[in-house]
């Protein structure tokens, strides 16, 4: 119910680019060993656009130029478990993110909650002045999720927005609709341009308010673009336009972030995060490649909850996972170009 709502990405490979898979929503848990940049924590500078950016081309090989863009603050997303009060606030809930804006001397914060138990659902969210509770989750998607993949899902709950409160009713569609070339222009850290996967997120609620049905509505239109391997965003635009003739609202909004470039990674880490497991979900092994030229010298495995269930010392390609529990999990994949992190389901 306002641009905030939501946080945002994807990738190529130039030439004769290849779509990648985008890993996750806004990266996994904290593991409760240390909080590496793009996993479970992720730094963004908020920008604004003295022009409208055209986020209009779809398909393959898009191209988008954003060339007008200013620095006008920092965004920080953190993920923690929930807490006990939460978990009974926001039922199904496993993964809290804490989004930080600080624009000049002011600091506001604002929480998302997700269900992320193979599928990938809100069931809350708490910012200044709004309240959501999910009865009916909204599901963002399975990850990963491939170019050309959609996930719609029905949603209703209640909320609360400054002195008004009532129930919603809604639909949420996440489709992965582009990928090509991002470029923006230099807002304090140089010129980027980064290949890209899109996922595009519509969400439509119809408000009720005391006994008044369909009184209003809000729409939040959400552009992620990822780069291969990365658990966050590299670039996202929220767009949220919330209309009640009744309680005379009208208002729309726009967020733009951008990954802070000054925390992106190097080439060497591009180099690691290329790895790709097949398949995906598994059954008997994982495999890992890459087109890069690695040496993988260990891997360990963590499940959901953050316990280390087997750790590999070789260059070894397959990883045996036969044993491991049907759930999901997150490799470690040390190399001698850097590490990375990917996320895989065993059947």
């Amino acid at each position: 119910m306002k641009a905030k709502l939501l946080f945002a990405t994807l990738i190529c490979s130039v030439a004769s680019f290849a779509q990648s898979p985008i890993e996750e929503y806004y990266g996994h848990n904290y593991s409760g060993v240390g909080v590496p940049d793009g996993n479970s924590h992720r730094s963004y500078i908020v920008v604004t656009s003295a022009s409208t950016i055209d986020q209009s081309p779809t398909g393959a090989n898009a191209t988008w130029n954003f060339n007008d863009l200013s620095a006008a603050g920092t965004s920080v997303y953190d993920n923690q478990p929930p807490t006990g009060d939460e978990g009974i606030a926001y039922p199904g809930t496993t993964i809290v993110t804490t989004n930080s804006v600080t624009m000049g001397t002011v600091t506001t914060d604002s929480q998302a909650y997700f269900a992320a138990d193979g599928l990938t659902a809100f069931t809350g969210v708490e910012s200044t002045g709004l309240s959501i509770t999910y009865t009916d989750n909204a599901t963002v998607g399975s990850f990963p999720m491939n170019y050309g993949q959609t996930q719609t899902d029905n949603s209703a709950g209640t909320y609360t927005y400054t002195t008004f409160s009532g129930t919603f009713t809604g639909d949420i569609t996440s489709t992965v609709d582009a990928y090509g070339t991002l470029h923006y222009n230099d807002f304090g850290y140089g010129d980027l341009s980064q290949e890209v996967t899109r996922l595009k997120v519509v969400q439509t609620l119809s408000l009720n308010y005391l006994v008044y049905t369909d009184i209003g509505s809000a729409t939040i239109t959400s552009y992620h673009y990822y780069r291969t391997g990365d658990l966050f965003p590299f670039f996202t635009s929220v767009s949220t336009d919330i209309v009640v003739p009744m309680l005379s609202i009208n208002q729309s909004t726009t967020v733009l972030e951008a990954a802070n470039p000054a925390l992106l990674g190097t080439h060497q880490v591009a180099a690691a995060q290329a790895l790709t497991l097949s398949p995906n979900p598994v059954s008997d092994s994982v495999h890992l490649s890459s087109g890069e030229s690695l040496v993988i010298e260990s891997i360990a495995i963590t499940d959901a909850n953050g316990r280390t269930v087997r750790e590999q010392h070789s260059a070894l390609a397959d990883v045996p996972v036969a044993d491991l529990q049907s759930g999901i999990y997150f490799i470690r994949i040390d190399t001698d170009r850097g590490s990375t992190i990917k996320k895989f389901i065993k059947q």
